[in-house]
This record gives structure tokens, C-alpha cells and sequence, in this order.
């Protein structure tokens, strides 16, 4: 999940302090530590991604899914 909104931040030119604290205020610190797969964004935090990012959750839950399977294949 963590490398799904990490896409979805640059290619919507967002940095991650700025997104962080702009939008809901979280510590720059959980933002690395979901980028990193040490723990994982809670629904409320995806609803919130999704909001930002104009998508449905289930949308950005697919694309995390995809880009997991990829890394897999690979």
C-alpha cells in the first residue's frame, strides 16, 4: 500500500511533509513508516487519500494490489 500512495503523491505533485500536515495533520514519521511497508494505513487514512486523489477507495485498493503482484512477478 505504501508504494501505491506514494505514486499517487508524486504524480499528484505532492511532497510527503506537505501532504502529511496539509491534509490530516500526521507526523512526516508514520508517512515513511507506511512508504516502507512497517505498518499499514488505517481505512480512515485511505478514505482520506482517496478523497485528496479524486478515487474511489476500492480504486486505490486495486492499485496498491497491482503494483504488489508486479513486485512479485518480478
Amino acid at each position: 500500500m505504501g508504494e501505491a500512495l506514494r505514486l499517487l503523491r508524486i504524480f499528484n505533485g505532492y511532497k510527503s511533509a506537505e501532504l502529511a500536515k496539509k491534509s490530516w495533520n500526521y507526523h512526516r514519521a508514520m508517512c515513511q513508516n507506511w512508504k516502507m511497508g512497517k505498518k499499514q494505513p488505517t481505512i480512515e487514512v485511505l478514505d482520506k487519500y482517496a478523497k485528496v486523489f479524486e478515487m474511489k477507495k476500492s480504486t486505490l485498493m486495486l492499485f496498491a494490489e497491482s503494483l504488489e503482484d508486479e513486485e512479485i512477478k518480478n
